[in-house]
This record gives structure tokens, C-alpha cells and sequence, in this order.
């Protein structure tokens, strides 16, 4: 629009409102603007995975509405209403025939798609808040998270920034055995045997299901020869077979939230059979840890966000030095800790 006629457009509605007036109205519609397309933004890029539309335009390449909607047979108009609300802002290039991710679509899809897929496990509870609220529908009864799009997207930030942390504090103790409880499809385990050829890792889960998954990507991965994963309680440490006290230490990340709502009594039973069944082995931590209220909002990482999905699964963040007091309760001497939690809502505990 030229600025002559955005002027003239302005000099229009002087007639009707005061600048003061007209001024207040633009705020309000920018204050309204950062939700609403917070929201619908993640519900497009949430559909088009779901529908395996992004799949075709992660890989680079423009395609006509024809071509995104052939493989799920899906409506084109509404596909188009869609890729056109990307497109404006941004996200997309293209026209009303074909359309593509623009550069900063890509880097965008590249760095944030680990975050939206995490939340998109949760997508369920978001979706059903209303039912919640009035007691019709409960997480673990009526709704339950996609452990999928969890796990996936575990993997992909763990890679980023969890697990290269573990493995420089392993390294630096000297480990090249472990034990990785609530393994999940061994990611940890997949990452270190991969940065240190000589390493040899046991994975621990009690889903039978996820087991099998690990062991199908660890096979695919070629690493079956140095890694194990079978299934087990880690609330009957004592009953899972095996010579588990050959590991050198012993690794958990982001396991014992799930539990703190429960008590802390149940998980200082835990903590203590895994110290009777691990007596001289190395424990290595990294657990979500609640940042300080005024820092919560300045974390880059979406922490508030990450609260409310907790809440509303059952899972609790642990406080600053809560988790080393359980720790200590139970009989383990914490040696080290790395409080990330105004940073990152993290913190890491090295246990003997």
C-alpha cells in the first residue's frame, strides 16, 4: 500500500474516532494478534504433520495443492485455507497453486519442529481442557498423552543439549558401562556407544512395547553388539535379572517427575533399593527443576508452557535441592551437581 493512500485512509477515520482512540484500538488488536496466531500457527503445522503433508515439504521441494493432498486424499480447499495462512506469514512461499517452505520456514521447521512435536504429544489434554474443567474426562482414564510424538521428540532435543552433557560428565568420570533406567527407545544409550566406540550400555524400560522398539533401533542402528535393552520395574531394581553391578554407573533423565506427585516417601524407597542394587556405581541425574517465578517467562525454552502440560498429566518439576535431598535421604552422596535451573529448568546430580 502506498503511504499516500494509507494517509488518506487514516484522514478518513479521523472523522469517526481521535488518534487517542484509534491508536487504543491498534493496541488492542496487536495484544490479540500474539495468541491467536501462537495458537492457530502450532494447529496448522500440527495438522499438516498429522495429515503427512510436512513430511513432503521438510524435504525441500515446492508442490502443487494437488500433490500435498493425492497420498491422504485430502480436501484441497481446506489445505489451501491452510498453506495460504502459512504463506502470509511467512512460513510458506509460493502461490495459490503451489507452495514450498520459504528459507525461514526452513530454518524454522529445522529448529523448532523437536518443541512442537514434544507439545504435541500432549495434544489430547489441550484439546479436551473443557471436559477436564468439569470432571468429564481424566488424564490416564480418558485421555492419555501420544507417547510417540514424546519420545520422538525427546530424542531430538536430548541430542541438542541433554545428552552431550551427560556423556562429557560420563567421560570425565571414566564410564564405559552403564546402566540407562526408563530407557525409553535408548537414546542415551544410541548416543554415547556412538561417540565412544569402546562403550557398552544396558537399557532398562517397563513397557514391554517401548522395549521392543528400542531394540528394533538399536539393531537398525548396528549397535546390538553394545547395547541390551530389557524390561524391568524400576520400583523392583532388586527382581530384574542380570548383572546389573558389572555397569560402572548409572543413568536416568526427566524419569523421576512422573513420580514425585505420588509422595516423596515412595520415591525414597525407590532411590534406596537402586542404591542397595547398585552399591559402588556412579548415579547420574538430569531432572526437570523448577526455575525462580521471576525467571520462569525469561527462559528460552517454552518453560511455562512445559508447567501447564505437567499439571495437567500428573507430573511434578522437582524444586531447587529437592531431588539431592531425596537423594540423601535414601543414602546417596551427592558429589556434584550442575543447577541449570534459571537457564534451562534443569539440574544435573552426580551420586556415588
Amino acid at each position: 500500500m502506498a503511504v499516500s493512500d494509507l494517509l488518506a485512509q487514516l484522514a478518513r477515520l479521523k472523522r469517526f474516532f481521535s488518534v487517542s482512540e484509534l491508536l487504543a484500538q491498534m493496541s488492542t488488536m496487536k495484544r490479540a494478534r500474539a495468541p491467536l496466531r501462537g495458537y492457530l500457527t502450532t494447529v496448522c503445522f500440527w495438522s499438516l504433520q498429522d495429515v503427512g503433508a510436512m513430511a513432503r515439504l521438510a524435504d525441500g521441494r515446492r508442490a502443487t495443492l494437488e500433490e500435498l493432498a493425492e497420498p491422504g486424499r485430502l480436501d484441497p480447499r481446506i489445505l489451501g485455507f491452510v498453506c495460504t495462512y502459512l504463506r502470509r506469514l511467512g512460513y510458506l512461499e509460493g502461490d495459490a497453486e503451489s507452495v514450498g517452505l520459504s528459507p525461514s520456514g526452513r530454518r524454522f521447521w529445522r529448529d523448532c519442529a523437536p518443541v512442537l512435536e514434544l507439545f504435541r504429544g500432549y495434544q489430547p489434554l489441550f484439546d479436551s481442557l473443557g471436559a477436564e474443567l468439569r470432571g468429564e474426562a481424566r488424564f490416564g482414564e480418558d485421555l492419555f498423552r501420544r507417547e510417540d510424538s514424546v519420545a520422538r521428540a525427546f530424542s531430538e532435543l536430548g541430542r541438542g543439549f541433554i545428552f552431550p552433557i551427560m556423556a562429557q560428565i560420563l567421560e570425565g568420570e571414566g564410564v564405559r558401562r552403564m546402566v540407562e533406567l526408563g530407557c525409553a527407545e535408548a537414546e542415551l544409550c544410541r548416543f554415547v556407544c556412538e561417540r565412544v566406540p569402546s562403550f557398552r550400555c544396558l537399557g532398562i524400560d517397563s513397557s514391554a512395547k517401548v522395549v521392543a522398539a528400542a531394540q528394533s533401533r538399536v539393531a537398525h542402528a548396528g549397535l546390538a553388539d553394545r547395547i541390551e535393552v530389557i524390561q524391568g520395574d524400576i520400583f523392583r531394581i532388586d527382581v530384574v535379572p542380570g548383572d546389573l553391578e558389572s555397569y560402572a554407573a548409572v543413568t536416568a533423565i526427566d524419569l523421576f517427575h512422573g513420580f514425585l506427585l505420588d509422595g516423596e516417601k515412595g520415591l525414597v524407597e525407590m532411590f534406596r533399593g537402586l542404591r542397595a542394587r547398585f552399591p559402588s556405581q556412579l548415579f547420574l541425574i538430569s531432572e526437570i527443576c523448577l526455575p525462580s517465578e521471576t525467571r520462569m517467562r525469561a527462559i528460552a525454552y517454552p518453560n511455562v508452557e512445559h508447567e501447564l502440560f505437567h499439571g495437567l498429566s500428573h507430573q511434578q518439576s522437582f524444586k531447587r535441592g529437592q531431588l539431592e535431598a531425596l537423594l540423601g535421604e535414601a543414602g546417596w552422596r551427592v558429589e556434584r551437581t550442575w543447577q541449570l535451573n534459571e537457564l534451562a529448568g534443569r539440574v544435573f546430580a552426580l551420586a556415588r
